[in-house]
Order: structure tokens, then C-alpha cells, then sequence
């Protein structure tokens, strides 16, 4: 028990030094140019993705790191839009084989099929080997499901780690690429835990659970509070989130 809490311990301080240091003042930028991959392109294609996770039924930390690859990739390196979506497919095949054990005897010709696309085995591999050696083979990064699952752990899972609401609520923030450039990882998961525990009869759980955790993940309370602000906006509206 000790041992496994160690190595929790671990992983999270990993997280902790080596997500981006973002903010609204210093937020992560796409390149720009003619043709080249905007926020909007990047939102449908990370939605596409979402869609075919469920649709495959993956898990979600098998999407998210598909879509951490894929964001790496387009602030990496200029992709135009002819390319983005088979950037996405690459990025999703690669997080298949990285963590869907179940899929380990499954061809790439078959995961195609499944992906409905209409790429070859040849562009796949080839896009494969671009991302790769883009990425120095660093496939693993701090993203806000990481995130969420180890601080559900740290609370006692007092929401379901598995509930479909949950999966909904990170699918969303997600697919928003102005809340993911602006907010650290960290910061993200905490506020999304708050919000969606903050759905009881009087909110009062959620409060609880920002308290407790801003001081273990090192979150300015001030930085959590608008972060969490700009979530409930995006999950309920601001004229929903009044009432």
C-alpha cells in the first residue's frame, strides 16, 4: 500500500515540474500562416476524435493522449490543413497502440477500417514516423485527464472516475482550445473536479475539495476560481450559470 502511494506520489510531483507554466497573460500559441492549422480546425478535429473514442469504446486516457499528441504536433510544427486530420488519425493510432491492451493483435489495416478513413498504411506510418521524430518519443504528457484521475484518487473517488458525466465534462473542455492554451493542466482538472462536484444539492462539496486540494497541487486559489468560472460559462452557459 505504501509503495503504491509512493508511486502515485511520483507521477504526480513527474506532472507537477513538467507541465507547461501557462496563463491567460502567457497562453500557448498555434503558428499562424496561410493554410496552417487555426483553433477552430484544431476544436473539429479533437470533437472528431472524441467521437470515434466513443465510438471505439477506448478509454479516456487512450483519447487524451491521443489529443496531447496531436496538440504537441500542431504548436510543434506548422500543419496545414490538408494534413490535420490525418495528423489526428496518427496521433489516435499511435495512443491505441501505446495504451488499449485489448487491441495489442489488432493490424493497423484493421484500426483504420475502424477509424473510417481513407488514409493508406503507407501515409499512416509515414505521418507515424514525422510525429515520432518530432516528439523525440516523448508520447506522455501532462494533460488535464492525467490529472483528474490522480487527484480522484487523492479524495477518495467521491466522483466516479468512470461516470459518464465526467467523461462528457473533459470531452468539453477538451475541444476548447482557448481554456487549454490559457490554464495549466493542474489548474484545468481541479476546476473541472469543482465544478462537476459543485453539481450537488448545495455545492458545498466542491467547495471542500478545492480547499483541500489547492494546497497539495501548489493552484493559486485566485487562478482556480477563474478558471472554474470560465468552465461552468462553457458547460452551462453565463446566463444558466446566473440562475
Amino acid at each position: 500500500m505504501k509503495d503504491e502511494q509512493n508511486a502515485k506520489s511520483d507521477v504526480l510531483s513527474s506532472l507537477l515540474l513538467s507541465e507547461p507554466k501557462l496563463s491567460t497573460q502567457t497562453p500557448l500559441l498555434l503558428p499562424r500562416g496561410e493554410n496552417i492549422v487555426t483553433e477552430a480546425k484544431r476544436d473539429l478535429e479533437v470533437k472528431w476524435i472524441c467521437k470515434l473514442g466513443r465510438e471505439l469504446d477506448l478509454g479516456l486516457d487512450t483519447v487524451g493522449a491521443a489529443i496531447s499528441i496531436f496538440d504537441h504536433i500542431l504548436t510543434a510544427v506548422s500543419v496545414q490543413f490538408k494534413y490535420a486530420n490525418c495528423v489526428a488519425a496518427t496521433s489516435l493510432y499511435i495512443a491505441i497502440k501505446l495504451l488499449e491492451e485489448s487491441l495489442d493483435s489488432i493490424g493497423l489495416e484493421d484500426v483504420l477500417d475502424d477509424l473510417q478513413v481513407n488514409y493508406s498504411v503507407q501515409e499512416i506510418l509515414r505521418m507515424e514516423k514525422i510525429i515520432l521524430g518530432q516528439l523525440d518519443w516523448h508520447l506522455q504528457f501532462p494533460s488535464v485527464e492525467r490529472f483528474i484521475f490522480l487527484m480522484l484518487t487523492e479524495i477518495g473517488d467521491v466522483i466516479p472516475p468512470d461516470s459518464e458525466d465526467l467523461r462528457t465534462r473533459i470531452e468539453e473542455l477538451l475541444c476548447n482550445w482557448n481554456l487549454l492554451s490559457c490554464y495549466r493542466p493542474s489548474v484545468l482538472a481541479l476546476s473541472l473536479i469543482s465544478v462537476v462536484a459543485s453539481e450537488d444539492e448545495d455545492g458545498l462539496l466542491g467547495l471542500k475539495l478545492a480547499a483541500r486540494l489547492t494546497k497539495t497541487f501548489g493552484i493559486d486559489r485566485n487562478e482556480l476560481r477563474l478558471c472554474s468560472s470560465s468552465l461552468e460559462d462553457l458547460f452551462y452557459g453565463a446566463s444558466d450559470k446566473e440562475n
